[in-house]
């Protein structure tokens, strides 16, 4: 079985999301946005997960408003 890890971001806020040094993807901006990443299985040893957050940009505001409209 995989580990999930959910990240949920709020607001005008985006979260750039890596795993073991790899981009995994970004959540946000919005109300309330969630998303799950799977860890892989690194046959018992560690899994590095880093969030970076960032206020969002004016673009990446209008684009969540247009596509929750």
């Amino acid at each position: 079985m995989t580990t999930n890890i959910k990240v949920n971001t709020n607001g005008n806020y985006v979260s750039t999301i890596k795993i073991n040094g790899v981009e995994a993807g970004s959540v946000g901006p919005g109300t309330m946005v969630e998303k799950s990443f799977g860890l892989p299985h690194n046959n018992g040893g560690p899994s590095v997960f880093e969030v970076f957050e960032r206020p969002a940009t004016a673009e990446e505001i209008e684009a969540s408003k247009a596509a929750s409209a």
